[in-house]
């Protein structure tokens, strides 16, 4: 098993804080291989911020232009005159299609053509068409509504995808949230100086009181607290820090003060850099349409090939305008109108099914990257437990004592203690008792007179200090937080504590079993609580102590080893490792910066979403290839009898007619990602 060095995550035990290990940078992959971006203007990922500024304005922009294309096709229907119709045709057409000419080019340019370089010719040759009816020099039939139509639906098509792959700044928004503003720095002995967190250097010394956020990584110079270290652990225990051993930016005091010597500056906080790797890994994975645009490439090649072809033949034996007629219906065939529109009828469908079942899918090539999964990575805390601590067993050591009267005193005293412990015994407390010289312990535990009873409650460590003896014999406090209790200087009990499996954790692992995926558990919690956890759910391999930048190495690590990854998780420190996974899923219980990196959002039981999320992807990805093969496949019909080639027959397509067997071609696309069908739970 892989283990790192264990630490007391104990409420009141003790704390051994690592020193961060430099965080492990991704090299940003480019998008070469996501043409469609090409269209929406993206033709410099030079970073997040990039992407998320442009993601809702070309939303809007491919909106506006749907709509206006949309008012264009209705106007040329209606209106008689043809001088008005060839000029808001144009108008509507260039404005419309004017993002397709361009990637058009970009193409040509990058000498990769795709999709989008056979829309932008069919475009192109279209208005070159009606602009030679409308001066006279040739007679046909406008292609107004055919090429509108075209346009119209590659918008649409680009709109969905781009509204899957917006969001994406929302993760690293979240989680640079935990980085307060401000920072009170201490200037001389007395005096201090609050600042903006940016304004400050390695060095400063700042103050960090109970209730507030560490405001930079940092050495702890002065003071001792007990801190929540869930945004990087994901443990809801608090630990006790003490001088000398290092913070993050972003971790909150449950307790105590703190004096931090500033060790980074603001541009190199762990939390930004966790930040940075979110950001590049979620553009690592933005692939969707592969199989569409291997699809159309070829299609492309085939149609341009067989365009020139038709031309040049049919000028020879008959005339250039016949020429033209015949290859203009070749390009308008070929046109990928169902291509474009394959994939997202069938996500659209899929998303609506799975969001009646309680599951959010956020990436819809979620359906790609699911096929051949083998491993799933599995967070323990708030994802297979509830996260939250519960009382499991009170070991009473003085057999005097009543186990009620113990953990009456000892709720009460905790009544003045936000600790996870604290909550966990509230309503055993009886507040009417009379609480007096309460003390809190920092890192140890509390202390006070309760209805006149001295009672202590401390961490195990401390207890076995105070109290030597064979009292502990009997008590299993492995893979638990325990507290000691001691009432008027006696140890009389022992309460140990643990965050229970979900309800559904073991069904999840029998639908796994089934679907021959392997489960990997990994934890930033204590070795002995995750092996416990680990052998109630007969998971083989784990992973403790472990801190968000292993988790995502250990992602990596499986991958390298060939396999095809899910990371299932809740918590901040969930986030990069989600978004790194080939699929992530996060529990909608989690934080919202897991939510915002993952794929994939379950709000039902484990075991039902990942049955219904692994068959309807299935499904899914089954009525893609269909829709493909039918989009692609019918061209080889259609080019052919286009270009004339069985003219002689009496076998002809003229543009008009072209354009609407290019129609029933999106009719049966769509009709077919209708049929699929919702899975049962």
């Amino acid at each position: 098993m892989h283990n790192h060095n264990n630490h007391n995550c104990c409420h009141h035990g003790e704390h051994n804080h690592d020193e961060h290990k430099d965080h492990n940078h991704h090299d940003h992959h480019s998008h070469h291989d996501h043409e469609h971006h090409e269209t929406h203007g993206h033709h410099d990922h030079g970073g997040h911020e990039h992407h998320a500024h442009h993601g809702e304005a070309m939303i809007r922009d491919f909106t506006i232009r749907t709509v206006v294309v949309l008012v264009t096709l209705v106007l040329t229907l209606v209106i008689p005159n043809q001088t008005l119709v060839t000029l808001i045709g144009f108008t509507g057409l260039g404005y419309g299609a004017w993002p397709f000419v361009v990637s058009m080019i970009n193409e040509i340019r990058r000498r990769s053509i795709g999709m989008m370089t056979l829309i932008g010719i069919a475009v192109v040759a279209s208005a070159i068409y009606n602009a030679l009816l409308v001066f006279g020099v040739i007679t046909g039939t406008p292609v107004w509504v055919e090429i509108l139509l075209l346009v119209v639906a590659m918008l649409v098509g680009h709109i969905i995808e781009m509204k899957a792959v917006g969001g994406m700044s929302d993760a690293v928004a979240e989680l640079l949230k935990l980085l307060p503003n401000k920072a009170t720095v201490l200037r001389g002995k007395d005096k201090t100086e609050e600042v903006h967190v940016h304004e400050l250097k390695p060095g400063d010394v700042v103050i960090v009181r109970s209730g507030e956020r560490v405001p930079a990584d940092g050495i702890v110079v002065e003071g001792e607290a007990v801190a929540d270290m869930s945004a990087f652990t994901g443990e809801s225990v608090p630990v006790p820090i003490k001088k000398g051993e290092s913070v993050l930016a972003g971790t909150l005091l449950v307790e105590g003060s703190l004096h931090v010597k500033i060790s980074k500056s603001p541009e190199s906080f762990y939390l930004k850099e966790l930040a940075d790797v979110l950001s590049k890994v979620r553009y690592e994975k933005v692939s969707y349409y592969r199989l569409a645009d291997k699809a159309s490439f070829y299609l492309t090649v085939v149609a341009l090939v067989v365009a020139i072809l038709t031309f040049i033949v049919w000028s020879l034996i008959s005339s250039p305008v016949k020429g033209i007629e015949y290859a203009l219906a070749v390009l308008v065939i070929a046109c990928p109108h169902a291509l474009g529109v394959a994939i997202p009828l069938v996500t659209s469908r899929a998303v609506y099914l799975l969001t009646k079942h309680g599951i959010i899918i956020k990436n819809v090539s979620v359906f790609e990257r699911l096929r051949g999964v083998d491993k799933i990575a599995i967070d323990k805390t708030g994802t297979l437990t509830y996260g939250n601590l519960v009382l499991s067993d009170v070991y009473v050591l003085d057999k005097k004592m009543k186990k009620e009267k113990i953990l009456q005193l000892v709720a009460t005293l905790e009544l003045y203690s936000n600790h996870p412990i604290a909550k966990a015994l509230r309503k055993w407390a009886l507040p009417d008792l009379k609480v007096d010289k309460l003390e809190v312990m920092v890192g140890r535990g509390m202390q006070g007179v309760v209805n006149g009873k001295h009672v202590l409650a401390v961490s195990m460590e401390e207890f076995r200090k105070q109290f030597k003896g064979k009292y502990l014999d009997k008590v299993k406090i492995e893979g638990s937080v325990a507290i000691g209790v001691a009432i008027d200087g006696k140890p009389v009990a022992v309460f140990t504590f643990e965050d229970k499996l979900r309800e559904d954790a073991h069904n999840l692992m029998k639908v796994l079993k089934e679907l021959k995926i392997d489960p990997v558990l990994i934890s930033g919690d204590r070795k002995d609580v995750v092996e416990k956890i680990a052998k109630q759910l007969g998971i083989k391999e784990y992973y403790s102590d472990v801190k968000p930048d292993d988790k995502v190495k250990i992602v990596e690590s499986l991958q390298k080893k060939g396999h095809k990854v899910i990371m299932m998780g809740d918590g901040i420190n969930d986030a990069a490792s989600l978004a790194k996974a080939d699929v992530g899923i996060a529990v909608a219980t989690g934080t919202d910066v897991t939510k915002a990196s993952a794929d994939v959002i379950v709000t039902g039981n484990l075991d039902t979403s990942f049955k219904v999320l692994w068959e309807l992807s299935n499904r899914a990805y089954r009525k893609i290839r269909q829709n493909l093969f039918w989009a692609f496949g019918y061209n080889v019909i259609t080019i052919p009898t286009a270009a004339g080639v069985f003219a002689g027959l009496g076998l002809s397509l003229p543009p008009a007619l072209a354009a609407l067997l290019m129609a029933v071609s999106t009719v049966i696309v769509s009709v077919n990602a209708r049929l699929l069908r919702e899975p049962r739970e």
